[in-house]
């Protein structure tokens, strides 16, 4: 999974599943955390592990974002524009 990610070019942002086939999201995002490439990469949790504990594993783990499945499409392209810092469409600038 992680060699994936070593593939150019660099993800940005990067939307990661807690709930994985082979392997745990939160571990996969400490992974790219301790990667010198990825370290900075916006991560935006994106999952159905809705619990207050999640949550909180995930953004005290480096995550930019966490959004819980089912999502409205509106909340997460807002999520994204935050972490790349853009504006939202039709704000001022």
């Amino acid at each position: 999974m992680l060699s994936e990610f070593r593939k150019p070019p660099v993800p940005n942002p990067v939307l990661l599943d807690v709930m994985l086939p082979d392997v745990d999201g939160f571990e996969v995002l400490a992974s790219l955390r301790r990667h010198p490439a990825f370290g900075k990469v916006p991560i935006i949790m994106l999952t159905g592990k809705a619990t207050r504990e999640a949550v909180l594993q995930g953004l005290n783990g480096g995550a930019d974002g966490y959004i819980t499945k089912p999502f409205e499409p509106d909340a997460l392209m807002t999520a994204v524009r935050t972490v790349l810092g853009m504006p939202e469409p039709g704000a001022m600038r």
